[in-house]
């Protein structure tokens, strides 16, 4: 057939279908992959003619093949299925993966199968291959199972992380003998679908699966088992992030680091290179006058990040609520309005803002550095044409630019104020805050600021007017559990601050 293919090639391709499906077992065993001296092309040829021919009687070759029923060439597969990995037929795919999930691939053939449907079809072989992790196919093996993990974290790791690593982490030995099999057997296209944040968490479940103080010490020659692998894959992932040179790669080191650096102070080396590595990479000359204004005046600080700003803003608003309560140039009486004979009712939320947006903008402006120009602090609307509602606004907005900052994007950190009295008070930090107006800026951060109003006697004020907390300590733990779930659950980082506005 080689030499017809090379003399006669259309004599070949003029054959009919019962033609190729007659000869479709003697092709498929005859063809010998990777034997040495003998090119691939002439078999890639007539695999290509036999598969456009007759590709219903290649699937059921395969298919026998994969399920282990011909003893005598079991062995072949894993060489011929990569010939046939660019000859398309969809109903080779489906079929597959049909045997796999109802547990007909026999157990050595199911890496080799797992390999050839997740690089031809993710998209019927991930749902199948996911199915078999979570339980869903019953009589499989455990063997059988992680065998399909290895395959998904080797393959397409990034696109079922999730569902990975809760199978992973879901029993110690199970993680182990994954992990010790992915890192043994070779995982060169791992780090290629996973993303840098998967790498950090990765490299968590492999400090927590392998402790580096169970590491063996060899002098000389040895077996290198799944286990030793395993602990040179730990070493390489670490290294791969401290070689990078972006934001993920120093929030993975440095959650490295958060979680396991009391048990490993070696830990600090590769997130002090990684943060060293990026601000080289981003760095630009600060004006003159930046420089300084910074040597100049001690108390100044430089913003660097959006924690940088948070914090700077939460000081203002606790520095501002102090002088409320020791008449330092502040009086509560500003936020109410003065009534002659009658009760005292709150000013409008509108001037609480714009109070509030002074004392931020000052605190910056005597206590704050850009890199590039003064921190912006303003109040202002959301234009409907970048996704605000009519009427959304957001109370206060402070924007630092990009120059300078760690990640060399500007800072926008949405600041949201509230009346204690306010119906939407209790929600306003996930509705309002998170769920519009964090989104419309492309923000991270956030500061949701409640100010309590009340009087010496609560019960004089109208209904309207009281606080939807029974009290000022309730209304602080509640609004801080609402940011603790927000960032657990979200990945949202909302810095809350309530400010004593009442009356004594």
């Amino acid at each position: 057939m080689w030499l017809i293919l090379e003399r006669d090639a259309g004599w070949l391709e003029s054959r009919a279908e019962s033609w190729w499906k007659s000869w479709c077992w003697y092709i498929l065993r005859g063809v010998i992959p990777d034997l040495a001296g003998e090119p691939s092309e002439p078999k890639q040829g007539i695999l290509g003619l036999l598969n456009e021919n007759s590709p219903a009687t290649v699937c059921q070759e395969v298919l026998g093949l994969a399920s282990g029923q011909d003893d005598d060439f079991g062995d072949i597969l894993p060489s011929l299925l990569p010939l046939l990995l660019e000859k398309p037929n969809t109903e080779l795919d489906e079929k597959l993966c049909a045997a796999m999930r109802a547990n007909a691939i026999s157990e050595r053939n199911v890496n080799t199968v797992g390999k050839f449907v997740l690089t031809r079809a993710p998209e019927i072989s991930i749902p199948v291959c996911l199915d078999i992790l979570n339980g869903a196919v019953e009589g499989m093996d455990e063997p059988v199972v992680e065998t399909v993990a290895v395959s998904l974290l080797r393959w397409r790791a990034g696109e079922t992380w999730d569902s990975l690593k809760a199978f992973v982490c879901s029993g110690d030995e199970r993680g182990r003998r994954v992990m010790g099999r992915l890192a043994h057997e070779g995982e060169s296209r791992l780090l290629k679908s996973v993303s840098t944040q998967q790498v950090g968490e990765l490299a968590e479940i492999l400090i927590e699966l392998f402790p580096p103080e169970t590491d063996r010490v060899f002098e000389g020659v040895h077996e290198v088992t799944a286990d030793e692998s395993v602990r040179t894959l730990r070493s390489r992932l670490i290294s791969y992030l401290g070689g990078l040179e972006d934001v993920e790669s120093v929030v993975a080191l440095r959650n490295l680091e958060r979680g396991f650096g009391g048990r490993y102070p070696w830990l600090r080396r590769p997130r002090s290179e990684a943060e060293r590595a990026l601000r080289l990479s981003r760095w630009s000359p600060f004006c003159v006058d930046v420089v300084a204004s910074v040597v100049g005046a001690e108390a100044k600080r430089l913003i660097r990040s959006e924690d940088d700003v948070v914090d700077g803003i939460e000081y203002a608003l606790e520095n501002y609520a102090t002088a409320l309560r020791r008449d330092d140039g502040e009086s509560p009486e500003d936020l109410w309005n003065a009534a002659k004979g009658a009760v005292q009712t709150p000013k409008a939320e509108e001037h609480v803002s714009r109070k509030l947006c002074a004392v931020v903008r000052l605190y910056m402006r005597d206590y704050a550095v850009a890199a590039d120009r003064e921190v912006e602090i303003h109040r202002r609307s959301v234009a409907l044409a970048r996704g605000g509602e009519p009427g959304s606004e957001v109370d206060i907005l402070v924007q630092v630019p990009g120059r300078g900052t760690m990640s060399g994007d500007a800072i926008r950190i949405p600041i949201e104020v509230k009346l204690s009295c306010n119906d939407e008070a209790k929600t306003g930090m996930r509705a309002q805050l998170a769920d519009r107006y964090m989104p419309q800026l492309g923000a991270s951060h956030g500061v949701y600021v409640v100010v309590w109003m009340s009087l010496p006697r609560p019960g004089e004020l109208r209904e309207s007017h009281r606080p939807k907390w029974p009290s000022m300590k309730s209304a602080r733990e509640d609004l801080r559990q609402q940011a603790e779930r927000l960032s657990e659950e979200e990945g949202i980082h909302v810095r809350t601050v309530v400010v004593d506005g009442s009356l004594r």
